[in-house]
């Protein structure tokens, strides 16, 4: 609980709270695998920078339906703050601005 605690206190500023989204992260990265299965190729490189601008275009889609919108906005919903519409990587994770 403290390590959380200091992680997340960590990723203050003015302009927000950073917040991890492994869940987004992990659909990603299998929502990559399953286009490379079906495309008969390679899996790229499966990291969080790499996969980030198809989450970003993916979570600005804003579509409910959409498998990577709800699990982006969780860890802002689930502390009673919005959604900031920023994503970064920072050390291999993904995070999200929550305000």
């Amino acid at each position: 609980m403290v390590s959380l605690l200091l992680r997340v206190s960590a990723c203050d500023g003015p302009e927000g709270k950073w917040l991890e989204a492994p869940n987004t992260l992990n659909l990603a990265q299998l929502n990559a695998q399953a286009k490379a299965m079906t495309s008969d190729s390679e899996v790229s490189d499966n990291s969080c920078k790499p996969l980030l601008p198809d989450i970003e275009s993916m979570v600005k889609e804003a579509d409910p339906q959409n498998l990577i919108f709800q699990p982006a906005i969780d860890p802002c919903t689930k502390t009673g703050m919005s959604f900031g519409e920023e994503l970064r990587c920072e050390n291999g994770r993904l995070q999200i601005l929550c305000q």
